[in-house]
């Protein structure tokens, strides 16, 4: 007599919860940071320039000035971090005639460093905001 061999069903249900993928979750942040006006723009990018995660405002700079700069700005970074007097660099500011500050913070994410990029509205502190940004975009990236 034969036996019959039981069919193993196409889809295996899960108990554990679906997660959202962290790159929507780390997007989401950058909407609500932007939207409630405490910054025009974010960016996040790989150590080699490759952009991530980002949502723009409505008055905001291009991409591509972003990324370029950005990349620049990691490349001083990494030069200076061969003089010991100046290594140690967190982040660099720049600011524009008419008030808007354009801040590169380099944090750990994934375990590699990457480059959050943001521009700061006219009249605007930022550093206690990004503070809590980058504490946001490292408790989602915790798998």
């Amino acid at each position: 007599m034969k036996k019959k061999i039981k069919s193993v069903p196409e889809k295996v249900k899960s108990d554990k919860p679906k997660r959202r993928p962290v790159q929507k979750d780390i997007k989401a942040l950058l909407k609500d940071y932007v939207t409630t006006g405490h910054f025009k723009a974010i960016y996040l990018f790989s150590d080699d320039g490759l952009l991530l995660v980002k949502h723009v405002g409505k008055r905001s700079f291009d991409e591509l000035v972003a990324t370029e700069i950005s990349v620049r700005i990691l490349e001083i970074r990494q030069t200076l971090e061969n003089m010991p007097a100046l290594s140690g660099i967190f982040e660099v500011m720049l600011e524009r005639q008419n008030g808007e500050k354009l801040v590169f913070r380099f944090v750990n994410i994934f375990s590699r460093l990457m480059i959050l990029t943001v521009l700061v509205p006219v009249r605007k502190s930022y550093r206690g905001v990004l503070n809590k940004l980058q504490s946001d975009i490292e408790k989602s990236s915790i798998i």
